[in-house]
């Protein structure tokens, strides 16, 4: 097990791709991140001697070392639902693979309820690079490369006079109605496949495209 309150752990706990990014959010943006008590379960034997622990867990991703295949192909909905089985399928993808596991300090909400999914890259002294997905998608789309509804390129100098006024002329993308349906339905499908109700979470998914709004 490794966990971030204790100091000889964190550095350990960087070599991992999800890991260190979350690390990093903690470190240097805290007001932003919701995450907290983050921690790595290392084996199924990691896992059974401190399960009552682990299983004080809300939430859940996968993740593995810096320089491996990411493991990109375990879904689930990222809850308490089933830690152990989830830990299995990762070990069966890769043997250094681990299971990461924390709190959030904000009320939990369901993948199918965010506004947008986003990652930003950033190149130093060169350019930032956003990609999103809207209403009812989440960060998988983006991470996992399966799809973007919209993208951003911010020069680095420009970034000084960024505001929400002038944000969208460094819009360099914006999906198709046409192919929004076609992201739509995958994720219709996926959110079935980790067994939640369509007559629920298809409302949240609008049925033709509406760009993320300016607050987000």
């Amino acid at each position: 097990m490794l966990n971030i309150n204790n100091i000889d752990d964190k550095q350990k706990m960087m070599q991992y791709y999800r890991t260190s990014d979350m690390l990093n959010l903690l470190y240097f943006f805290p007001q932003l991140s919701p995450i907290r008590d983050l921690t790595l379960v290392e084996s199924e034997e990691d896992y059974l001697n401190n399960k009552e622990y682990f299983d004080s867990f809300a939430q859940n991703r996968v993740d593995t070392l810096k320089g491996r295949t990411p493991i990109l192909d375990i879904e689930n909905a990222g809850k308490n639902n089933d830690f152990y089985n989830t830990l299995i399928r990762v070990k069966e993808k890769d043997p250094l693979g681990v299971l990461v596991l924390f709190n959030i300090i904000s009320e939990p909400t369901e993948r199918y309820e965010r506004w947008a999914g986003i990652s930003v890259g950033i190149d130093l002294g060169k350019d930032v690079i956003i990609d999103a997905v809207s209403k009812g998608f989440d960060g998988r789309e983006v991470s996992k490369s399966i799809c973007t509804h919209e993208r951003y390129f911010i020069p680095w100098y420009d970034l000084r006079k960024l505001s929400i006024e002038n944000f969208k002329e460094y819009q360099t993308y914006q999906i198709s109605n046409e192919n929004y349906q076609v992201s739509r339905m995958e994720r219709i499908e996926f959110l079935k496949s980790i067994g939640l109700n369509s007559k629920v979470f298809s409302k949240y998914i609008p049925e033709e495209y509406q760009p993320i709004p300016d607050f987000i």
